[in-house]
């Protein structure tokens, strides 16, 4: 055998699942008869396969169809002669040909040589924010969301990313190099990113930093307790156009990337975590506004994660919300009608088709009612998506989309005023420390999700709160001090560019960095000092220290955004000298044309 194929070889036998297997796993899934039994070979030989890489170009840059034709004339077309590798496939569902599938999985793209030149461009152009490389079901929801540039977008369990960076790709649909940036414009909405774990929020807030967009919010709250927030301190409680919620979940639809699940797989993982989805998917959807559309997604197989937590809350909320089918948004992609039947496992492995069936014991506590079918006959559960690996050679997945007719029956807008300055003074208790117990409105429907007061708002927990230590949020004006010497030098007209929604993150030393967002994210954070900001906005200056210049600089980052406002400190070089900057670290001066030097002499 040749290195070359005994490369290929190698690399294929890092991601060999093909032995893996897990009894209960298959008891579970065959008495589920979610998809034929003919296909269910096939659909097991894809679950042990590795899971091939797919990535994404960013879609609102003005230059994206341009990298797209670098792509496929500079990388694709020398491995369309390959015969052992199978050439890379633009998704057929994603919009505009912009995202691509290499039928090897990710280990193996790092190990055979004629992919490395193709690694190493994704490498690049992934960490400059041009593409993202993001598992292909992943970038469903964000598509069937249908976001547009005037939404306000709530990404619940946000982490790590890929969808909240999509999401916001999607706000920023239109802008390009003839219109969006060029003039100045930003879109109306906004994104809110949210995550329980600090520490995931922060990985996450380098994700959204890539596409150099002054339009997100980071924060850091238990989504299933996500606060009612206002864009007004005196205004009414901000409702969303847009939620997504990207629930935690057993993830057995991963198996393809995570072998472990194999070996870990038991229904009690799925079960346990029932409830949990129940109470975030309910908090969405009293934050969703009326006529706004949720989407809730698993990656996840189970019934008991997917249709039961979806025919959960649509009995819950009796009308008010109405599953809808959103496949006409993807022409061309393969998925499966949900579940309108399925069985329960007990923790011994015994299947139970009703809740009367479960035997007084372990199981009886253990197991719910809203687990099992008997409640969900007459839902419409054929429009949600199941989506099996089988179907187009991808990880497994569950999308149900909800939009919402009315307002919630245990929702009473009348008394949101009075409910929301009741809760506020419990949040400014809990933040301190203390235990409280938000004042109670009128009552939530009996069951299992967190109780509501009127306002829509959870009550708050008993236990003690950690602190949130984080630098404040701080906006500047056309009469601050720092703004007035940055607009003088570079000629920025403080009456076009929005510099009121310019902010700093410290209050005494030195103002190192200054970030902008849009109006809605400023509005946001000034008129909720409770909510746990993690970071927003683009940075945009940077002090200079210098010898030969001490002040502000602008940063490559939000230079697209700066650009149409600067009138000073800038100068047009020709191609020449452009290829000098490009080529060479610390080019010297006599390397530049005589033309440009006397422009940049002050």
């Amino acid at each position: 055998m040749g290195r070359r194929k005994r490369n290929i070889a190698e690399a294929k036998d890092l991601y060999d699942n093909s032995k893996e297997s897990n009894a209960l796993f298959e008891k579970y899934y065959t008495a589920q008869g979610m998809l034929p039994e003919a296909e269910w070979p096939a659909f097991m030989t894809a679950m042990r396969e590795g899971l091939p890489v797919t990535f994404r170009i960013t879609g609102f840059r003005g230059h994206s169809q341009s990298l797209l034709k670098l792509l496929r004339t500079r990388y694709l077309e020398d491995l369309l002669s390959l015969t052992d590798i199978r050439p890379p496939e633009p998704l057929p569902w994603y919009p505009s040909g912009m995202a691509y599938q290499l039928h090897t999985n990710r280990l193996a793209i790092r190990k055979i040589n004629e992919l490395q030149r193709l690694h190493s461009f994704l490498v690049t152009e992934t960490e400059t924010g041009h593409i993202t490389r993001q598992e292909a079901v992943s970038m469903v929801p964000p598509l069937v969301l249908d976001v547009r540039s005037s939404h306000r977008v709530l990404d619940m369990c946000a982490a790590p990313g890929s969808k909240t960076g999509q999401m916001l790709e999607l706000l920023h649909r239109g802008d390009d190099s003839e219109a969006g940036r060029s003039s100045g414009e930003l879109p109306d909405g906004l994104i809110v990113a949210n995550d329980v774990d600090q520490r995931r929020a922060y990985m996450m807030v380098h994700q959204l930093k890539r596409l150099q967009s002054p339009c997100f919010v980071v924060c850091a709250h238990d989504s299933s307790v996500f606060p009612r927030l206002r864009l007004e301190p005196d205004g009414p409680p901000l409702l969303f156009d847009r939620v997504l919620a990207d629930v935690p979940c057993s993830g057995d639809g991963t198996a393809r990337k995570n072998p472990g699940v194999w070996r870990r797989w038991k229904p009690g993982h799925a079960n346990n975590l029932h409830l949990t989805q129940a109470k975030i998917l309910k908090r969405g959807l009293e934050l969703l506004a009326v006529g706004g559309r949720l989407v809730y997604s698993t990656c996840s197989l189970n019934p008991v994660e997917n249709e039961a937590v979806v025919g959960k809350l649509l009995l819950e909320t009796e009308g008010s919300v109405e599953l809808v089918d959103v496949r006409p948004l993807l022409p061309g992609f393969k998925s499966l009608p949900g579940l309108s039947s399925w069985k329960v496992m007990g923790a011994n492995g015994t299947l139970f088709e009703k809740y009367s069936d479960v035997p007084v014991g372990r199981d009886h506590a253990y197991l719910r009612p809203s687990f099992f079918d008997e409640g969900y006959k007459d839902l419409p559960m054929e429009r949600c998506m199941r989506v099996l690996p089988h179907l187009q050679d991808t990880g497994g997945f569950f999308v149900a989309a909800l939009e919402k007719r009315r307002h919630l029956p245990w929702m009473n807008p009348a008394k949101w005023d009075a409910a929301a300055a009741t809760a506020a003074a419990a949040d400014a208790c809990a933040q301190d420390g203390g235990a409280v117990q938000a004042a109670t409105g009128d009552a939530a429907p009996a069951g299992d999700a967190a109780a509501a007061d009127s306002s829509g708002r959870p009550q708050s927990p008993k236990s003690k709160r950690r602190r949130f230590n984080e630098d404040p949020f701080l906006f500047m004006g056309p009469e601050h001090p720092v703004w007035r010497g940055i607009s003088e030098t570079f000629g920025i007209d403080s009456g076009r560019f929005p510099c009121g929604n310019v902010l700093y993150r410290c209050e005494t030393s030195k103002k190192r960095h200054l970030y902008l967002v849009n109006d809605c994210a400023r509005r946001l954070v000034q008129g909720n000092p409770e909510l746990k900001t993690v970071n927003m906005g683009i940075k945009i200056f940077s002090v200079c220290d210098d010898a030969e210049y001490k002040g502000y600089r602008p940063l490559q980052e939000g230079l697209s955004l700066l650009e149409p406002f600067i009138t000073l400190r800038r100068i047009r070089v020709p191609r020449c000298d452009l290829l000098v900057l490009l080529e060479h670290e610390l080019p010297f001066s006599d390397r530049f044309t005589e033309a440009t030097r006397t422009a940049w002499r002050p």
